[in-house]
């Protein structure tokens, strides 16, 4: 083994010491170790028995790990509870997550405009992914009444934080809806700022 081999080894086995001794942050640790062969053998069934014990305390990172470990099982009611538990327990990033999965309809329709409030909530404190989001509920209709208003203000508000993702729904939302300066003033900023890298990568060619 080279050098990293041997850290590696070594931190597996510092983990696997410390999730034993039940420290709550190890076990997702350990558990991620375990789910990738870092360092350890390959163990998924180990990784998500580890998951589940650091779940049950809500530790937030287990939570998201054990979420997205059964959504790639394709148990999506399970999921969405894990995935919701870790953004009420502080993962706020999960909650692109999230508005995919009440997007797709797998959520339950009883709590999908709470749901809805939620990444409002985090759209308000100035979260770009979730202000794109925002959007994209709005132009759907998902969890609340279809808004091309509102989805178009939630949009602009999303680039004007620098997210670049939500110009292109923006662009689109302006042509069905006829405003042709709009979308023309939009495109020519995207174009300054290179905003479309397939593009200009074209142009190059």
């Amino acid at each position: 083994w080279g050098p990293f081999e041997k850290n590696d080894q070594a931190a597996a086995g510092w983990m696997k010491l410390a999730a034993e001794q039940e420290i709550q942050e190890a076990r997702a640790q350990y558990a991620k170790m375990l789910s990738s062969g870092h360092g350890t053998a390959v163990d998924k069934a180990k990784a998500e028995v580890l998951l589940e014990k650091a779940s049950a305390s809500n530790d937030p990172q287990a939570l998201m790990m054990l979420g997205l470990e059964k959504l790639s099982q394709d148990r999506r009611a399970e999921s969405i509870a894990l995935l919701s538990r870790a953004a009420d327990y502080g993962d706020e990033h999960i909650l692109s997550v999230l508005s995919v999965l009440y997007g797709w309809g797998t959520a339950p329709v009883g709590n999908e405009s709470a749901k809805m409030t939620e990444v409002r909530r985090y759209a308000q404190r100035e979260d770009a992914d979730a202000q794109l989001m925002l959007g994209l509920f709005y132009a759907e209709g998902w969890g609340t009444p279809y808004s091309i208003e509102e989805s178009q203000t939630w949009y602009s508000t999303a680039i004007s934080h620098g997210n670049r993702d939500a110009i292109l729904p923006l662009l689109l939302l302006q042509a069905e809806a006829g405003q042709v300066k709009d979308a023309d003033r939009l495109l020519a900023g995207a174009m300054k700022q290179k905003a479309f890298g397939f593009l200009h990568e074209k142009e190059m060619l």
